[in-house]
């Protein structure tokens, strides 16, 4: 069954800024999930409605705010306007088939990335994520309903590292950076199965191998397509040094910038080494091509002879001095075994088998 997705051509004719969601059509009520923490503090609530969203003291605590789906235009424009978010970006967060980038809105920094994850059977998933970075907080936003920054949240409670020590802007790029982390299980598996494909490939154990050649490039140029533009974004941004991001917290981005180098450089080495697996396979299909057609030349140059001499003493005519010979029928026999063994050997010694 096909997927259920809203295309970008529903919004044509909007005004700038409208609220439309496109993407795919998940059947999960919106969740928001509110973490305050500074060094000696920790809150986390969750929420279902917008109605029930409490009103935030302002004091030191990094406030993160996740929302769990946004298909909820209401809720959408309920968090944009709580947290002075650029309508511009509250369209992009909800276009969930959007290019990575990031935006300077000047009160906060705007960010949308692809979250890539791979299964067992090597099929690539993606899931938009957004963030929003100001002043003392960070607004993320998440596609589907899984809990993905669990993990970050856990390290925040248990007050692990250097994350409750600083503000939104390292926050920001825990989330960022765990998130890229997962780029390098996707870029492993991609490698292995690579390495799969070119053994089964001089194996000749896979029946299917272009098809799954073809699959793994699309796999391949969809995780590029991710990497590519969000690195060239955040290197403007690590350049432009934006005011929300301290300088001590910047050298921090910039470790996702190497990070998403490496991923990238991997991806292309992929792309090649699958673009070579191709051109094997081909040459392969094309010399076993060619080892048949040969095989076929040999069987008909070998029958040629033997076809006229068959044909010769298959006439009808009366008089014909071998047919009334005694051993006639062997003779041809014995004739035309030699013909063939001496095409055979011929054959062998032009090394044609």
């Amino acid at each position: 069954m096909k997927e259920k997705r809203t295309r970008t051509s529903a919004k044509a004719g909007l005004p700038p800024g409208s609220l439309v969601h496109i993407g795919r059509s998940i059947q999960s009520q919106s969740t928001i999930e509110i973490v305050r923490y500074n060094t000696e503090q920790f809150e986390h609530h969750t929420y279902k409605a917008a109605a029930d969203f409490p009103s935030l003291p302002q004091d030191d605590c990094v406030k993160w705010i996740h929302v769990h789906g946004v298909q909820d235009t209401e809720l959408i424009r309920f968090i944009g306007d709580s947290f002075k978010i650029h309508p511009l970006a509250l369209e992009d967060i909800m276009n969930t088939e959007h290019r990575p980038k990031i935006e300077d809105y000047d009160q906060n920094l705007f960010f949308t990335f692809r979250l890539l994850t791979i299964d067992p059977q090597s099929a690539l998933h993606q899931e938009q994520i957004s963030i929003v970075l100001t002043q003392n907080s960070v607004i993320s936003f998440s596609e589907d309903s899984g809990d993905f920054f669990n993990p970050v949240r856990e390290q925040i409670k248990q007050s692990k590292g250097k994350i409750r020590t600083r503000g939104a802007d390292y926050l920001c790029y825990a989330l960022i950076d765990y998130a890229i982390d997962q780029y390098f299980h996707v870029v492993e598996t991609i490698e292995d199965q690579i390495a799969t494909l070119e053994e089964n490939l001089f194996k000749n154990t896979e029946d299917n191998l272009l098809s799954l050649v073809r699959d793994q490039q699309r796999t391949i140029v969809a995780a590029l397509r991710a990497t590519t533009a969000f690195k060239e974004s955040l290197s403007r941004i690590i350049y432009e040094e934006s005011p929300l991001i301290e300088k001590t917290t910047l050298r921090f981005y910039g470790d996702i910038l190497d990070h998403l180098v490496s991923i990238h450089d991997s991806l292309e080495n992929s792309r090649e080494n699958n673009a070579s697996l191709r051109e094997v396979y081909a040459s392969q299909l094309s010399l076993r091509m060619t080892q048949t057609m040969q095989i076929l030349t040999i069987i008909s140059t070998l029958f040629i002879p033997l076809t006229f001499i068959a044909g010769i003493y298959g006439m009808n005519f009366e008089y014909m001095p071998e047919l009334k010979t005694k051993y006639g029928y062997l003779i041809v026999w014995i004739v035309m075994l030699a013909v063939a063994g001496s095409l055979l050997w011929f054959f062998h010694k032009k090394k044609w088998i």
